[in-house]
């Protein structure tokens, strides 16, 4: 079962887990522990979602189990929920590595291994916590929790500060992989998975268009058309 307490990622890592990691201006991809990772970054790993806090929660938990009686939450999530129970109980990750790649775009999530079509990558971690509409608390890793798209109390999973792997897959106009909002053990969980076959050393990356996610790097893609779109992926009034 899914915990909802504020310290239950932290206690599940790993000395098992470890990640790929290149910096910027490094060219050689080095193994990190999860420790490692989190002094290197100053990113606190989370291997699964992680509540503000027990309110929070317990909205969620609401209006996940609303949003499934009303028929809101369509067959598809359902399905690849129960597809994916295992990857997403386990915190699976595929082999993946993060790199930098330039001053505008940041750091990109990579294949170290190839990835066939449709192969689940990872879920997108963070902390689930309460959108203020008035002072619109977002930063550039906000990813709207998908009841928002059928509740007037908006929530995001929030990875500025803490996530796993998947906050640093990119946008693109010609993706490989698409984001998903699945549910698992009755709630709601954004997973990536591969929507053709990537090879080894291909940067992974999907459309945020139409999706739920904010994030920096658009900027250098959408510009002048950025505030419409971030009210879109959190399902607000224009």
């Amino acid at each position: 079962m899914t915990q909802f307490t504020p310290e239950t990622s932290r206690k599940k890592q790993s000395d098992s887990h470890f990640i790929k990691f290149a910096g910027r201006g490094e060219n050689e991809i080095k193994v990190y522990t999860i420790e490692q990772f989190m002094a290197a970054t100053g990113i606190v790993y989370l291997w699964e979602l992680e509540f503000q806090d027990e309110k929070v929660a317990e909205r969620i938990r609401m209006q996940c189990s609303h949003a499934l009686e009303t028929g809101s939450i369509g067959t598809d999530s359902r399905w690849l929920g129960a597809l994916h129970a295992k990857e997403i109980e386990s915190h699976y990750i595929a082999d993946v590595s993060i790199r930098w790649i330039d001053e505008t775009i940041g750091y990109g999530l990579f294949a170290e291994k190839d990835i066939a079509a449709w192969e689940y990558i990872g879920e997108y971690t963070g902390l689930v916590r309460k959108l203020n509409l008035i002072f619109g608390n977002i930063n550039e890793y906000c990813f709207g929790y998908p009841t928002s798209a059928f509740s007037y109390r908006k929530h995001v999973i929030d990875a500025l500060n803490q996530g796993n792997e998947i906050r640093y897959a990119n946008h693109s106009e010609s993706p490989n992989s698409e984001s998903m909002g699945v549910l698992f053990d009755n709630i709601l969980h954004i997973i990536v998975r591969a929507i053709k076959d990537i090879p080894a050393s291909t940067e992974i990356v999907y459309d945020y268009t139409g999706s739920y996610r904010l994030f920096k790097r658009m900027r250098a893609y959408f510009l002048n058309s950025l505030k419409p779109r971030l009210r879109a992926r959190l399902h607000l009034p224009s």
